[in-house]
């Protein structure tokens, strides 16, 4: 027997290589029949557009952002600057405080001070807010109603 399998080893070597050819052949066809299918996630749309992409990313978007330096240097100097904004933006900004009374503080070489003191107007605020809102409506309604012959007629001076 042992003769026999040495004679036919090289036959059986050479069905394999044919059978492996067929079949990395035919998962061939697979992989180009998904090029072509739509729903894949193959489909050579889907890779033309996602190449696109990776070009225009690599033309336009840089790889260091000068501007972040620039800015993170901007901030380390001049960090005061941003406590200011974060106060304008609470202070005329709508926020619900709730029964907390909002403490406005700013840092000054280590040291924080208190800079506005919200304990008497906090129960006041809501009324407050009314008020300033029903003023601001009538004054915007008014100019609006005194304008809708200028408008309709087209000589608007907005």
């Amino acid at each position: 027997m042992e003769g026999l399998a040495i004679l036919f080893k090289p036959i059986q070597n050479i069905l394999d290589l044919i059978v492996n050819f067929f079949i990395d052949l035919l998962n061939g066809i697979g992989k180009m029949l998904e090029w072509f299918n739509p729903f894949h996630e193959n489909f050579f749309v889907y890779k033309l557009i996602e190449l696109f992409k990776n070009l225009f990313d690599f033309l336009f978007i840089p790889k260091n952002n000068p501007f972040e330096i620039l800015s993170t240097k901007f901030d380390e100097k001049f960090g005061f600057i941003k406590q200011i904004e974060t106060l304008f933006i609470s202070l005329l900004g709508y926020n619900n405080y709730g029964i907390n009374v909002p403490v406005f503080n700013i840092t000054w070489n280590g040291l924080t001070f208190p800079i506005i003191d919200f304990s008497v107007f906090i129960s006041y605020r809501v009324w407050l807010h009314r008020i300033i809102l029903a003023t601001s409506w009538f004054i915007f309604i008014r100019r609006t109603f005194n304008k809708i012959p200028k408008i309709i007629g087209g000589f608007s001076e907005w």
